[in-house]
């Protein structure tokens, strides 16, 4: 028993330290342009770049997920990534420059999200029992929260006294250790998947939809999955701009912004992993759209710096009790021979939904048509409303057996 839990555990601390690799030069990059265009048309483009790879690449993912070695699928495709990082850190040292390297820095980041998210999904259920399932997601928000507000602190810190290779080099250091320990430490099974190999990709990629469409629970959680994606768009895309207009255009001030977020995700997620959550996820569901949606309507209301950080603060306490009971709904209910596609199409769904949204969102304040805190507050009213279609569904989301 302790055995599993501390490789379940491994498994989860080696995902995170890439995932730390991966956010580390997203934010110094997505910093770099927001400061210095000041232009939500850059930021949203600079975004896409990130999120369009994860989306394309995504559903292939999750079939090769549920073919193939999972184990040596991440170490292929995160050991090529953190090369290719490393080989630009050694071209900025050298002294040349060019605004293409960052940009392929930011695809190639998204491509591996693409075989991260689906993977490890796909993973859990293998290494841990179904009970424990909920409680190590609770572990896995912890270990990836504290990855993501560390990404931001450390590189506000080098970027205000260092130059951007320093980045990339940290980077690639942490997430060749979280290689070792993936390679040395921790043991995945390779479980043989009912999918049937001969058939092309596309033809499980539809096999994958029509399972989806065949689950009440499954089309419950996903529709409100894509409507929340693209309702949380504006927040995710312009609360950087929002603090530099408001309160000042400093690296600390962005660091502060993106940490309070993720160290209330740590905050939540060990509150929920020492609490277990409500027995019913729709309770848990429910709770958690109602909490997100009033702090994130909080921070256009706000007018002092701190205050706006403690609801930014807030905001991330109530998405552990939203990330964590989706994913386990979809561990323990979905059939093994799909559970890498299902991570597949929920990837592909976080992904797209913010391209979309700024799509439409980011002309619209670039043009000064809608005031940036009204472009926030209105979706955080929209989300708290939201909550009631956990409570109208709750009889679909609690459902048992959908297992085939």
């Amino acid at each position: 028993m302790k055995t599993k839990k501390f490789n379940a555990h491994l498994f989860i601390i080696s995902e995170s330290l890439i995932l730390f690799f991966c956010m580390t030069v997203n934010f110094a990059i997505s910093w770099y342009v927001t400061l210095s265009s000041n232009s939500p048309v850059m930021v949203a483009i600079i975004t896409d770049l990130y999120l369009l790879p994860t989306f394309l690449l995504a559903p292939f993912a999750g079939v090769f997920a549920d073919r193939h070695n999972r184990k040596k699928f991440i170490l292929t495709a995160f050991g090529i990534i953190v090369f290719y990082t490393l080989f630009l850190a050694v071209i900025y040292t050298a002294g040349y420059y060019s605004d293409w390297m960052e940009f392929s820095c930011v695809i190639a980041i998204g491509i591996g999200q693409a075989v991260l998210f689906p993977t490890v999904g796909s993973v859990i259920p293998d290494i841990i029992e179904e009970d424990k399932v909920n409680k190590l997601n609770a572990f896995r928000s912890v270990a990836e929260s504290t990855a993501l507000f560390s990404a931001p602190a450390i590189g506000g810190v080098l970027l205000s006294n260092f130059s951007f290779e320093k980045v990339l080099y940290l980077g690639t250091g942490v997430a060749l250790a979280g290689i070792a320990i993936l390679i040395f430490f921790v043991k995945i099974p390779n479980k043989p998947k009912p999918s049937a190999n001969q058939n092309s990709f596309f033809t499980d990629i539809i096999a994958g939809v029509k399972y989806i469409a065949g689950n009440k629970m499954l089309k419950t959680l996903y529709l409100y999955l894509i409507f929340f994606e693209l309702v949380v768009s504006p927040i995710t895309l312009l609360n950087q701009l929002l603090v530099i207009r408001e309160y000042g255009a400093e690296y600390w001030r962005l660091t502060v912004n993106e940490t309070s977020y993720f160290v209330g995700m740590v905050a939540g997620g060990i509150a929920l992993s020492a609490w277990g959550g409500f027995k019913k996820n729709s309770r848990n569901l429910f709770l958690a759209a109602a909490g997100f949606g009033v702090c994130s309507a909080m921070l256009a209301i706000m007018r002092g710096f701190w205050g706006y950080i403690f609801f930014m603060f807030m905001s991330g306490v109530f998405m552990p009790l939203y990330d964590a009971p989706a994913q386990t709904l979809i561990e323990t209910k979905v059939s093994p021979a799909f559970t890498g596609r299902m991570f597949s199409v929920a990837t592909m769904i976080m992904t797209i939904g913010l391209p979309l949204g700024s799509a439409v969102i980011a002309p619209l304040e670039e043009q000064n048509l809608i005031p940036i805190k009204l472009i926030i507050f209105i979706p955080g009213v929209i989300i708290a409303l939201s909550s009631i279609y956990f409570f109208a569904n709750r009889s679909k989301i609690d459902m048992d057996g959908i297992k085939e």
